[in-house]
């Protein structure tokens, strides 16, 4: 079983590689108490983004728009404040280990939480996306988020 820091690490490596493949410039930040993880511009267009871990349950992931605090190895309660502005972060990426993959998601697509289906075994629904629509979608090709 992999430590929580080690795969919150490759999945930063593995969305810095997917950007880069693509002709993005990718940069970090220098320290790690920033609300991004990543950096990235094309051209004119840049954004932040945030990278996220999730490993696969009943057939598929869920990300939610908020910080987890850890204390002691323990997850404190959220709050509101603990969301991601939406001006501050353009972009979530989920590194799903389990098929090593990264799903790309603009911010503005979702409010709270979404889900994405891995395995076939998991129905499609208004709540569950299919995640083959953003392995490597359009607006990462073309360089052009609007």
């Amino acid at each position: 079983m992999m430590d929580r820091q080690i795969k919150g690490y490759l999945g930063e490596q593995r969305t810095a590689e997917i950007f880069l493949e693509y002709g993005w410039d990718v940069n970090a930040p220098l320290i790690e108490s920033t609300e991004y993880d990543l950096h990235v511009r094309k051209g004119e267009c840049h954004q932040y983004v945030q990278c996220k871990y999730r490993n696969v349950y009943r057939g598929a992931v869920q990300i939610e728009n908020r910080r987890r605090r850890y204390r002691q190895n323990r997850v404190e309660e959220y709050d509101i404040q603990d969301r991601y502005n939406k001006k501050d972060i353009g972009i979530f990426s989920v590194y799903v280990p389990d098929i090593d993959k990264v799903l790309l998601i603009k911010s503005n697509e979702f409010d709270k939480t979404v889900s994405f289906r891995i395995k076939q075994n998991c129905r499609l629904t208004k709540a569950i996306r299919p995640a083959t629509d953003y392995i490597e979608p359009e607006w990462l090709i073309s360089g052009n988020l609007s």
